[in-house]
């Protein structure tokens, strides 16, 4: 995900899969209805695969559709455990963006093999073991997901970017607030380039806008001569 927007991150990861999902489920599970409805025991089947493949059997081409959903199922463990042998390297090699092919393969391989041993001492409920293991595993990891999301906002919080928009927010609202007061509704605000570095927010580091110490505005300018007068004020903020 590096180099994505948060938005395309998203996007990618929660929205798109969770369509798919929806128009999968709504076909699949409608046809099983559908069929269950009209005198098929589809329900009565012992394993909800057998309840798949029980629907699938009553559909055209059984055998074809049969191998492309084992084909789906496989490409699905392949790239699940691909991606989690690629982020369990990364831990392993200190955080490291690409992780050397050996340590890839090994978390890989030990994956694969307690997933097997596991599957051939469970028996026939070896799958429903496996899958309660893997909930039961996965409970202290929500701690952790739990850690990370909070990390994940503190982290936003103070991104440079986000920071900077606040100071400029903040020497806007702070020169609205000097004009009023020093020049009631008689003045106008104007904005100019400034040299590189010395913008609102260009040096900024991670400090709230809380902590920042307002400068009085300047750049006040009369003009009475022609019998106007327009207050011209700006703000600048500073660390």
């Amino acid at each position: 995900s590096r180099g994505r927007t948060i938005r395309q991150f998203v996007s990618g990861v929660l929205l798109v899969p969770s369509v798919v999902s929806l128009i999968w489920f709504a076909i699949f599970g409608g046809a099983g209805i559908d069929q269950q409805q009209n005198g098929q025991d589809i329900a009565g089947q012992s394993t909800p695969e057998g309840s798949l493949f029980a629907m699938l059997g009553n559909l055209p081409w059984p055998t074809v559709t049969a191998v492309i959903v084992m084909v789906l199922v496989a490409i699905f463990f392949v790239s699940g455990a691909d991606a989690a042998s690629i982020v369990m390297g990364t831990l392993s090699e200190k955080g490291t963006l690409e992780p050397s092919k050996k340590t890839v393969i090994f978390w890989g391989a030990a994956t694969g093999a307690v997933a097997a041993i596991m599957l051939l001492i469970g028996g026939e409920d070896a799958l429903s073991g496996l899958q309660n293991v893997t909930i039961v595993a996965a409970l202290p990891f929500l701690v952790i997901m739990v850690g990370l999301a909070v990390a994940l906002v503190k982290d936003l919080a103070r991104d440079p970017q986000v920071v900077r928009r606040q100071y400029a927010v903040a020497a806007v609202e702070h020169a609205v607030v000097a004009g009023v007061s020093e020049h009631g509704d008689d003045f106008s605000l104007t904005v100019q380039e400034t040299a590189p570095g010395e913008g609102v927010g260009e040096l900024v580091q991670t400090e709230p806008v809380e902590q920042l110490e307002p400068v009085p505005p300047v750049a006040a300018r009369g003009n009475d001569e022609v019998g106007e007068h327009t207050e011209k004020v700006g703000a600048s903020m500073r660390l």
